[in-house]
């Protein structure tokens, strides 16, 4: 926030104080002067020149308020908690008068830093929202789910049968197929299946889960 152009001259504390209290400040002048009491930079000479102007100016008074919420909200937005430090300016706040006059005299030179300034927030904030908006409406597609029988009815071991190469037919329930090698497969009917080995089984009709170590 800070802006090095256009200092005031560097005159000697009392001279300044003499020059410049006595007339206004542009509004330039005025905003270098609150940016560089927020930054920390400004000088003694230039603390006693802008609290005069806002003992006496309800605009200026206006302005570094606005000016002052602009910047704290943009510190606490863009810094982590754990580095936000007080800059330790010699501004004291006054008290802002009841008859209240125009302040159209810096609107214009705060209405483009707050819009320098606040538009990277706006955007990030944006970009937020579109992708939370995004993720919350967008509807997922469901997984495909077998369903496996909890319970077997039947366990057999196809090598102690004669089933080999025959055709074999589970009407209901579920058969578990036990072979020497450790494989496993579970029949539910309605299922019709071949053992075409000590090993191996062909299903010809309906479902059958094989696990294989």
């Amino acid at each position: 926030m800070s802006h090095h152009s256009n200092r005031l001259p560097p005159e000697d504390e009392s001279g300044a104080r003499k020059k410049y209290s006595q007339q206004p400040l542009s509004a330039d002048q005025l905003g270098q002067l609150v940016s560089r009491s927020m930054e920390g930079e400004i000088t003694e000479a230039e603390t006693e020149l802008l609290q005069h102007h806002l003992k006496t100016d309800e605009s200026a008074q206006d302005f570094f308020v606005e000016y002052a919420s602009v910047h704290a909200m943009l510190t606490c937005h863009f810094q982590p908690l754990d580095l936000l430090e007080t800059t330790g300016s010699k501004i004291r706040l006054v008290h802002r008068e009841k008859k209240r006059k125009s302040k159209k005299k810096y609107w214009n030179v705060l209405k483009s830093w707050q819009i320098a300034l606040i538009a990277g927030a706006t955007m990030a904030s944006v970009l937020v929202l579109v992708i939370g908006w995004s993720l919350l409406f967008s509807k997922p597609v469901p997984p495909e789910i077998v369903q496996v029988p909890s319970k077997t009815d039947q366990t057999i071991q196809p090598a102690n049968t004669d089933w080999k190469g025959k055709r074999q037919t589970l009407t209901t329930g579920t058969l578990e197929l036990h072979f020497p090698t450790g494989a496993k497969a579970l029949v539910t009917a309605p299922a019709t299946f071949i053992v075409t080995g000590d090993n191996s089984v062909r299903l010809l009709t309906g479902k059958l889960v094989a696990n294989v170590p």
